[in-house]
């Protein structure tokens, strides 16, 4: 986890001279002020400057995390370029520092929001707010301003909704619009830039990493060209870092085996030597970027594949990386080595299906039973397919479901006495509907396993509702002073015994459903996708996954192991080993785009390389969308994939 300090956070160490400026200082990333904004807004605007911050420092550009007082004091005096990743309530004395930041030497590069004030100084106006009128509508940002040294063709982006803005003055223009996931130009504009500044219209996602920093550097590059030979120098050191990175000496070794590296190297020198005789920073980036390219595609090539590995991706949507073309992903995945698929069908609230028990989602209503057609295009490409249940969250259920369960008491409750849309594990009724909604899927369908997510609480703050209190007295056998309920149970004298209670709520359910799914199919395998730090994940959530393993509840499990991190992966995994004990298969879970982690093919592929060398039996990617359909299942097939595999739960 990344945690920004309350003043400031330098993400990277020592100094440089670049022309009249020190690199270190260049940029500013303004945040929101931690001790006014504790909120999940103000998390979510650090982690999105966390975000940005790892791309810059990749391109070789220091930043400093500003908070928003400290701006309005005037500590962006030194900076070239102030990005706001994502400012939701930006004070009005902050925004002023800003406009008077940018009327001088400053630069601004404002995401998503756009105060009216700061707008007009930027070139940048009429503000508009749009929500996506489908999923899918704003996909991809395209681009075309050939005087923008440096910017991609395109960037790939999920965004479900933006703020559409107008150039109106300081020379600003569109240089990128909005495309939608067939293709289709939506007519909104992507991204703005002025003489002052840059306007992206959404916030910078995790996905298409590699597109994202070539846009940030292109964008940056034009408002403070001094930074280019920054940019040029990081991209020089970094041609050959691919893969494994964290261990440079590894890779080279790795790559002195795969045929075709003599010829990169070769195009390696010649890229260094025209960037020490030549000003043409842009040029020597770009050119160090297809070197990379070529170093990636080499290492990727030479990945082993063991014939006996599980190699699955767990689907999101529900409805494969081409809604309403099954046949189109299964076909893919199998081309590229991938024996499993986990798609995401249900929810506590909803279904993907005709389901008996759960309310129709949309996408079942558009392009009918995603179980069903699943199932067939998987069996016609030799994929396994286990169904994915988002377990207890009711966020995508219809309101008038979640309304019914709460007037009945079956949602939590937290600490503070506040309604949240999950259903409460202890209540009865809640337990037989996880429990039947799952089983109907396997009585249903042909699967070859269930598959739970979400199987704990959302946290230490729940639940703490009137039905669990009487549960858990009825339990332990002895009341809960109204005097002490609940901070006795939450923090007092009996919190680990009330901890230990979720514990069997969240345990009981993958025990039920485990036994009573394989009555019905003997062969049905069952897993859970599970933190992968423990015992945390028992303290904080009540989930107890080693536990189901010594059990025999799950035939293999899948840990979340999402981080960019190398080392902090191999740590998990390790540990994870010793949990698991070789009693079931460990697919360690690798987040190619998860949250804000995000990983290029090559460093998937670094991953799978870590999860083997460690003994796990296979590995799951997330997530299995449009554009890791395009970028890391084809990464993984070129080596990783490149032979067929059985997966080590399989009953032979």
């Amino acid at each position: 986890m990344h945690c920004f300090p309350l003043l400031l956070l330098s993400l990277l160490g020592g100094e440089q001279a670049i022309d009249d400026f020190r690199y270190v200082d260049a940029v500013a990333l303004v945040i929101p002020d931690r001790a006014a904004n504790d909120n999940g807004e103000a998390r979510a605007a650090r982690e999105t400057a966390a975000n940005v911050a790892e791309m810059l420092k990749e391109l070789g550009l220091g930043a400093d995390a500003i908070e928003e007082s400290v701006v309005a004091a005037g500590a962006l005096a030194r900076r070239r370029v102030a990005i706001l990743p994502y400012n939701p309530t930006l004070k009005d004395d902050c925004a002023e520092a800003l406009v008077r930041y940018a009327e001088g030497r400053g630069r601004v590069v404002a995401c998503y929001t756009l105060p009216p004030r700061l707008g007009a100084a930027l070139g940048f106006g009429r503000p508009k707010y749009m929500r996506q009128a489908r999923p899918g509508q704003f996909a991809e940002m395209q681009f075309d301003a050939a005087n923008v040294p440096g910017l991609p063709k395109s960037v790939r982006q999920a965004s479900w909704n933006i703020t559409a803005a107008e150039p109106v003055g300081q020379n600003a223009r569109v240089i990128g619009r909005w495309y939608d996931d067939d293709g289709r130009p939506t007519g909104h504009p992507a991204v703005l830039l002025s003489d002052r500044g840059a306007f992206v219209s959404h916030i910078v996602l995790a996905d298409d990493r590699e597109g994202k920093k070539q846009l940030l550097a292109a964008i940056l590059g034009q408002l403070a060209p001094p930074l280019w030979k920054v940019m040029a120098q990081a991209a020089m050191d970094n041609v050959s870092r691919v893969g494994h990175r964290e261990n440079a000496d590894a890779v080279q070794a790795f790559l002195q085996h795969t045929t075709g590296t003599g010829a990169i190297q070769q195009s390696w020198f010649e890229t260094r030597a025209a960037f020490l005789f030549s000003e043409a920073y842009p040029e020597t980036v770009e050119r160090a970027r297809k070197v990379h390219d070529s170093f990636v595609h080499a290492y990727l090539l030479a990945q082993p594949s063991p014939q006996r590995e599980g190699r699955a991706m767990w689907n999101h949507s529900g409805t494969g990386a081409y809604p309403g073309d099954w046949d189109r992903s299964a076909k893919l995945l199998a081309e590229n080595g991938f024996n499993m698929i986990l798609p995401n069908m249900l929810w506590g609230g909803l279904a993907h299906y005709p389901s008996d028990l759960l309310p129709s989602s949309d996408a079942f209503r558009k392009y009918g039973d995603q179980i069903e057609q699943c199932c067939d295009a998987a069996k016609k490409h030799g994929i396994e397919v286990h169904v994915w249940k988002v377990n207890y969250n009711l966020s995508t259920a219809p309101k008038d479901f979640v309304e019914k369960l709460h007037r009945a008491g079956r949602t939590q409750v937290t600490f503070q006495g506040r309604p949240c849309d999950w259903l409460c594990p202890s209540h009865p009724e809640n337990q037989k509907l996880e429990l039947e909604s799952m089983l109907e899927v396997a009585r249903k369908y042909p699967v070859a396993g269930l598959h739970f997510d979400y199987i704990r609480y959302p946290g230490r703050e729940t639940c703490y509702c009137d039905g669990c209190r009487r549960r858990f007295e009825a339990h332990s056998g002895r009341k809960v002073l109204d005097r002490d309920w609940p901070e006795e149970c939450h923090s007092g004298a009996q919190k680990d015994e009330y901890n230990d209670w979720r514990c069997r709520q969240i345990t009981a359910l993958v025990a039920a459903v485990s036994g009573e799914a394989k009555k019905l199919r003997p062969g049905l395998k069952i897993s859970a996708a599970v933190f992968g730090s423990y015992p945390g994940c028992r303290d904080s959530v009540a989930q107890d996954w080693p536990a189901w393993v010594k059990a025999g509840y799950l035939d293999f499990v899948c840990p979340m192991d999402y981080t960019n991190s190398d080392a902090e992966f191999a740590s998990l995994v390790k540990s994870q080993k010793k949990l698991v004990g070789g009693r079931i298969p460990l697919y360690p879970g690798i987040g190619a785009t998860a949250s804000r982690v995000a990983l290029a093919p090559d460093r998937v592929a670094g991953q799978i390389h870590y999860a083997r060398s460690l003994g796990a039996d296979g590995f799951a990617i997330f997530n299995f969308d449009r554009g890791t359909a395009e970028s890391i299942v084809p990464g993984v097939g070129l080596g990783a994939g490149s032979q067929r595999a059985v997966p080590p739960h399989r009953t032979p």
